[in-house]
């Protein structure tokens, strides 16, 4: 029985709740400035950065943060033209264009978020706006994610009417709890609409560390007895 309350008293401490944040709510709410922080994180831009450079690792190429009306998706004949919210890039002035833009002049941005405490990655899901459909797809979209060294990939995703999920699970080797990750565009111009995360509990390590010290405790115990 005590083994009962213990297992069901360890679980609940280590369930954590999901967050959810939405940016797509279709108000213009302008310029945010180098950063924004949320609930568990904080999101900064990245600007100008050349090929190849990391987002993680280039905190020189400072960029501004847009929250609004990023761009208009062209009609085709699956959909109308329709407008598309989220969170964008702009250059250090908070000037030019307002989604995250892999071309022009401020060419490879990226949106960095940083998270406290860490993320599992199988957790984190994006929602991404602005993404170009079949046959008009020139959005390309690279992911770099802060385990040990760094992880990078460029991912493929399926968009419907402009709109596109991502998760990070979908990422080969792309596991295991990080505290950072960079979404960057290299060509095309896109936004983030909304993010889903689950935070890893603080009690995690504590916890684990009382379970190994009760284990402990017990064996020497029963080797006391004996």
């Amino acid at each position: 029985m005590r083994k009962v309350v213990l297992l069901t008293l360890c679980l609940g401490l280590l369930a954590a709740p999901a967050w959810a944040t939405v940016w797509s709510d279709g108000i213009d709410h302008g310029n945010q400035g180098f950063s924004m922080v949320d609930t568990g994180f904080t999101i900064t831009a990245r600007t100008g950065l050349l090929a190849g450079e990391n987002p993680l690792t280039t905190p020189d190429r400072i960029g501004t943060i847009y929250w609004g009306k990023l761009g208009t998706m062209d009609a085709t004949p699956l959909a109308p033209a329709k407008d598309f919210y989220g969170l964008g890039v702009q250059d250090f002035g908070k000037g030019g264009s307002k989604g995250i833009s892999g071309e022009g002049g401020d060419q490879n941005e990226a949106l960095v978020f940083t998270f406290n405490p860490a993320v599992d990655a199988d957790s984190v899901n994006l929602h991404l706006v602005g993404i170009n459909v079949a046959g008009n797809n020139n959005d390309v979209i690279d992911i770099y994610v802060a385990f040990g060294t760094g992880l990078y990939a460029n991912v493929a995703v399926t968009a419907v009417n402009g709109e596109a999920d991502l998760a990070l699970s979908s990422i080969p080797n792309f596991a295991g709890n990080f505290g950072s990750f960079a979404i960057q565009a290299t060509e095309g111009h896109f936004g983030v609409g909304s993010l889903n995360y689950v935070p890893v509990p603080p009690t995690v390590l504590l916890l684990g560390s009382g379970l190994l010290g009760l284990v402990g405790l017990r064996w020497r115990r029963r080797k006391t007895d004996v």
